[in-house]
Parts: structure tokens; sequence; C-alpha cells
């Protein structure tokens, strides 16, 4: 392996080979591991970043380090998220994000908490944007909205159901009848917001 390139690997037995330039024009957390290392170096990522995550920022990240950055994206945004990203970014998000199907959100979310640990800020924003125009989609259906936070099941515990509550106030709203068109936007800003305090939460405890 060159000394320019440096091997990340992930807990499920994944070994990425990544160059330093990428590393440092990319992500604040990574380069901070290695800025004082010389030579070869292998970089072990926690356990919440399995192969097939990284390998997806892998891909974004040797896309941009030469392509021309993406434009960024105007808040909020209200249009078809579609019609703003350039077609790299569309097909990144819509072939391979969601490419297990656009009701599956597990690998978008899953880059997103990675690209928030990793301190990749573009592909953090791009999947912020897709997650707020996901849940704005369905700001007036709490179950959806639930169903892609990961929420649904049960049943749950009280001490599940408390935090739920915590998290999700509007829940409690729909379920008594006090669900307005005005309250379903503010749930999805809101909804937007937790998820980023929990991998906010994660990214300290990690």
């Amino acid at each position: 392996m060159s000394a320019e390139n440096v091997v990340v690997t992930t807990h499920d037995g994944g070994s990425h080979t990544v160059a330093r330039s990428t590393i440092k024009k990319f992500s604040e957390v990574l380069n901070g591991m290695i800025e004082d290392v010389e030579g070869e170096v292998s970089v072990p990522l926690p356990d919440t970043i399995d192969a097939e995550t990284f390998g997806l920022v892998i891909e974004y990240m040797t896309h941009y380090a030469v392509a021309e950055p993406a434009k960024e994206l105007e808040k909020p945004i209200r249009d078809d998220l579609r019609t703003l990203l350039n077609d790299f970014d569309k097909n990144y998000v819509y072939e391979r994000l969601y490419k297990n199907g656009a009701d599956d959100h597990v690998l978008m979310f899953a880059v997103l908490r990675a690209a928030n640990f990793l301190g990749i800020s573009p592909l953090m924003d791009l999947c912020c944007a897709v997650a707020a125009t996901t849940l704005w989609a369905v700001r007036e259906e709490p179950e959806k909205m639930m169903k892609i936070l990961g929420c649904e099941g049960g049943p749950f515990t009280p001490e599940e159901e408390a935090e739920m509550e915590r998290q999700y106030p509007w829940i409690k709203e729909e379920a008594e009848g006090d669900w307005t068109p005005d309250k379903a936007a503010d749930a999805a800003e809101k909804a937007a917001a937790a998820v980023m305090a929990e991998m906010e939460a994660e990214k300290e405890k990690a």
C-alpha cells in the first residue's frame, strides 16, 4: 500500500483504501487520526459504521475529490428534491442510498449518521435535505413519519412510550385529536431536528 493511501476498516470485516488527500479534504475526524502519522496507516471505524455504509461514504468522497462541489441547496426546501440535485447526487440518493426501494430509508440514515460522525459536511447536508423533504412529504401522516424514523412496532414498554413522547410530542397530540396542518408542518421540522440530536448523542458516546 502506498503511503499516500489509508486503509479504513469496519467491524464487520470491511477494508477500504482511501487516498490521504481525499480524507484531508472531507473528513475532519479521519484526518485528525492520521495527520501526524507518516507512512502506511490503518484506521478502524466504530461499530456504528459498517462496510456497506462506509463504501457509500467513500463513493461520495471519491467523486467530489475531483469533481466540482455540488451547488448548495437553499433552505427551506419545498420543491421536489430531484429537480434541485445535480446528476451525480440524484443518482447517489435515489439509486444508491435507496437501492432497496423508495420506502427503505435504512441506508440513507446510516450514511447520514456516518457523515455526521466523520465530519463530512457536504454529505451530511445532502442526507439532511433528503431526510427533511421525506418527512415533509408525510407531515400530515404521523404514522408514516414514525415508520420513516424507525419508531414503529410495539407493544412498547412504558419507558419506551415515555421516551418517544419526549422526543416526538406530536404523537400524543395526534392521538388526542389535536392534529392541525400547522402542527403537522412543525412536526416535520421537529422530527428532523430530533434525528440530528440523536446522532449528536451517538457521536459523543463513540
